[in-house]
């Protein structure tokens, strides 16, 4: 629904390593089951990687991110690190999934390493909490 060249939130740009108000690509889309939306996902990440990808077109990617980034940037993925969090929406984000302000929603904030151990992407999902459920499973 939206993508381009954006000033990095605070948190975005601190989970990047880079400084406040930094420009970072955005790129913004609403998956929907049928007519009614079920995820929002913004991606976030530093230009110089972004450029050079179709990370910043609206067109729609015919792999996903990281195979796309993997593809054309030979950028290898190698682990993710998730904040889970449960909150209302913002008015924005109420108003892209059709939710009033005091419906519920799950928030993952998800920082993406390549090999060296550096936070390339950051990846934020907005679930509404009526239609999702997540299930973790660990050794001990």
């Amino acid at each position: 629904i939206e993508a381009g060249t954006k000033p990095a939130p605070a948190n975005v740009a601190t989970l990047l390593g880079l400084d406040e108000h930094s420009p970072v690509l955005m790129r913004r889309v609403l998956f929907r089951d049928g007519d009614r939306p079920f995820d929002l996902v913004t991606y976030w990440c530093p230009v110089e990687l972004a450029e050079g990808t179709g990370l910043a077109g609206a067109e729609l990617l015919s792999t996903g991110v990281r195979q796309h980034l993997q593809a054309v940037k030979g950028v290898r993925l190698e682990h993710v690190v998730e904040r889970l969090t449960a909150r209302h929406p913002s008015t924005a984000e109420g108003k892209l999934l059709g939710l009033g302000r005091s419906a519920a929603v799950l928030g993952v904030l998800a920082s993406v390493f390549n090999g060296s151990g550096r936070a390339v992407m950051v990846v934020d999902l907005v679930l509404p909490g009526d239609l999702h459920e997540l299930e973790d499973a660990y050794s001990l």
